[in-house]
């Protein structure tokens, strides 16, 4: 479903959802009653909050070392950001 819901960003509404569900395959009224279910929706705005807190505004947003990337995101650059001291805390 991940892989749908990325591919289709721009369609994201309660009938899209119910469609990919289906297309991919999964029992719908158990889809219909996880999406209706209170535990489910405080899931999902406890995810969005985090998301908020760190100002996590887009997708990929990749942590290395306890630390938010900044900068490109190809192989070379998240390679050289891995072996890379961490950054030294601030203190106080």
């Amino acid at each position: 479903m991940s892989r749908k819901l990325f591919a289709h960003q721009d369609h994201l509404e309660r009938d899209d959802l119910f469609r990919y569900a289906e297309m991919l395959g999964l029992d719908p009224d158990r889809f219909a009653e996880d999406f209706a279910s209170p535990k489910v929706l405080r899931h999902i705005q406890d995810d969005r909050l985090d998301a908020e807190l760190m100002d996590l505004g887009s997708t990929p947003t990749f942590f290395l070392n306890g630390y938010r990337h900044i900068g490109p995101y190809d192989s070379a650059s998240l390679i050289r950001a891995v072996q890379a001291p961490p950054p030294v805390k601030k203190q106080g």
